[in-house]
């Protein structure tokens, strides 16, 4: 698993980008994609778990959208070491 959430991947960043990405995406309402959905990988693009469990990831308008049943939404079994939403 690649999640930039999981501990033990936080060696491939640079001190505070994570935050920083976070703090971004807050401020403009959006979100992080999964690093393991999108065109690379042949399925669709998805809102990253660890980002979409974060208090601060209620101003993304994805999120919202979602939650307010305005789009097709499958909630996974969460992955390991990311906790539940």
């Amino acid at each position: 698993m690649s999640c930039d959430f999981r501990p033990e991947n936080r060696g491939a960043l640079a001190p505070g980008q994570l935050a920083d990405l976070v703090a971004e995406c807050v401020e403009q309402e959006g979100h992080l994609v999964c690093h393991e959905t999108g065109d690379a990988a042949g399925v669709p693009g998805a809102v990253c778990a660890g980002f979409a469990a974060l208090p601060a990831a209620g101003r993304s308008l994805t999120l919202r959208i979602a939650a307010a049943g305005q789009v097709a939404y499958q909630d996974p079994a969460p992955a390991p070491g990311l906790g539940s939403r």
